[in-house]
């Protein structure tokens, strides 16, 4: 009925300056404008008699629509509770899905506490012992997500550190001198919002496989993540029940948490399947049972394997996956005994 530009000058004479500001910007898409315009208008009761009037003025050959969809909208509204009759026919609560999907409200107080212990990790890229530079001689640099799993020791991926595309490889002192170069930096949470950046003294532990690395930090002034004792388990074959969270910084963005539709799909002593959504920039994010336990380190996604999963009516044909953190405790009470104790003199003091 109306292009961008003819929308906004109907709503400019027809209402004011104060609506046009109140809109989103010219690049919008079409279809989002009208949205906004709509939820707008209602929202400050302005559709009425009058702005149907208004709009088969406009454009008099769809009057018969326009007076149609105002005969409609003239009609009361499903739910609105008015009368007494209808007002004596209101349950005052009821489980929509027949199970009780509420949590506590400590969920949020202790989401906000484990933020404060998650970071955006940046690495400076190196090949053949230098660093590399973009053509304005900005670093060339790789983000990704990690965490205090320790005071003063943080975690993220191998592949993270190692911060490299298909087909490039790394050698052991490349792997190093990005270790080194690399910055965690805390409270990321806005574009504009005051962070705090800690650096990187030395990569202390690191396994390819399980795709883990330990890093030793500077002085850093926070509370280590509390890990989940007991590994999270299920089969494929299970009702989807357990839920985990994610907090990340997906394309190197400030901190946002993947909580909807957060189903658990597999998990066995190693790896950990789950539906939280994520991005590229997610790797090295604690994924987090509803208690905020780290359950495991977050890893990457891949294929459904066997039969999709319908959620909201949506087929979903991927998974995210990580790996347990039980697993990498073990690798470091094989092979880095001292870490391993770090780790198990933090947990065993840090919040239940």
């Amino acid at each position: 009925m109306f292009s961008a530009d003819e929308l906004r000058r109907f709503l400019r004479y027809g209402f004011g300056d104060e609506v046009i500001l109140a809109l989103p910007g010219a690049n919008v898409p079409p279809v989002q404008l009208v949205e906004a315009a709509c939820e707008l208008l209602e929202r400050r009761q302005l559709v009425d008699a009058r702005f149907f009037a208004a709009l088969c003025a406009e454009r008099p050959r769809r009057s018969a629509e326009i007076q149609a969809v105002a005969a409609e909208w003239s009609q009361p509204k499903p739910y609105a509770w008015t009368s007494p009759e209808q007002l004596s026919r209101l349950h005052l609560e009821a489980l929509s899905t027949r199970r009780d999907h509420t949590i506590s409200a400590r969920f949020l107080v202790r989401g906000a506490e484990a933020a404060k212990s998650v970071a955006k990790v940046l690495v400076h890229r190196h090949f053949g012992d230098k660093p590399r530079y973009q053509a304005d001689e900005s670093p060339e640099v790789s983000t990704g997500t990690g965490w205090l799993i320790a005071p003063n020791l943080g975690i993220t991926n191998h592949h993270v550190i190692a911060a490299r595309q298909d087909g490039e490889t790394i050698t052991a002192t490349d792997f190093a001198l990005q270790a080194r170069g690399t910055v965690l930096q805390f409270d990321y949470l806005a574009p504009d919002a005051p962070f705090e950046s800690v650096g990187v003294l030395e990569v202390v532990a690191a396994d390819a496989e399980l795709d883990f690395a330990l890093l030793r930090l500077g002085p850093v002034d926070r509370p280590p993540l509390r890990l989940r004792v007991r590994p999270l388990e299920r089969t494929r074959d299970t009702p989807l029940a357990e839920c985990v969270n994610v907090l990340q910084h997906p394309d190197g963005e400030p901190m946002r948490i993947g909580l909807r539709n957060n189903f658990v799909v597999h998990g066995d002593s190693h790896w950990l399947s789950y539906l939280t959504d994520t991005r590229s920039g997610a790797s090295g994010s604690p994924v987090c049972d509803d208690e905020w336990g780290v359950v495991a380190l977050h890893r990457g996604h891949r294929e459904l394997p066997g039969a999709t999963i319908k959620l909201d009516g949506v087929a979903v044909r991927t998974e995210n996956y990580g790996v347990q953190l039980r697993a990498v405790l073990e690798w470091t009470r094989l092979h880095a005994p001292a870490i391993h104790a770090e780790i198990e003199a933090a947990q065993a003091t840090a919040p239940r």
